[in-house]
C-alpha cells in the first residue's frame, strides 16, 4: 500500500520543530484511534448520524494533512450516510482503512 505522506505533512505544519512534531503526531494518533473505534461501533449499530459526525471530523483534518484525495469519500459519508446502507458500509470501511493506515504510518516509522 502506498504511503500517505502524513509524517511529511506534520513536519511541514510544525516547521520542523521536534517537540511540535511529537505533540501533533500523538494528537493525531489518539484522535484517529478514537474515531476508528467509533466507525466500527456506528457501523455495528447502523448509527448513520454518528458516521456523518465522524466523516465531518475527518473532512478538515484530511485537508490539513494534504489528503484531499479522500475529500469526496468523507463528503459523501457526511451528507449521504444511511441512504444506501451497502454503499455506506463500504465507504465507512474504506474510511476505517485510511484511519488504520494513518495510525500505522505515524506509529511505525522506518
Amino acid at each position: 500500500m502506498k504511503k500517505l505522506g502524513v509524517t511529511k505533512e506534520i513536519e511541514k505544519i510544525s516547521e520542523g520543530n521536534e517537540a511540535a512534531i511529537k505533540e501533533i503526531t500523538e494528537i493525531i494518533i489518539r484522535q484517529t484511534s478514537k474515531k476508528l473505534a467509533l466507525i466500527d461501533l456506528y457501523l455495528k449499530n447502523n448509527n448513520w448520524e454518528g458516521l456523518k459526525d465522524v466523516a465531518h471530523f475527518f473532512k478538515s483534518n484530511f485537508l490539513a494533512l494534504n489528503l484531499s484525495q479522500f475529500s469526496k469519500l468523507v463528503e459523501t459519508l457526511n451528507t449521504e450516510a444511511g441512504l444506501d446502507v451497502e454503499t455506506t458500509k463500504k465507504q465507512a470501511q474504506e474510511l476505517a482503512a485510511i484511519c488504520r493506515q494513518i495510525i500505522n504510518e505515524l506509529t511505525y516509522k522506518p
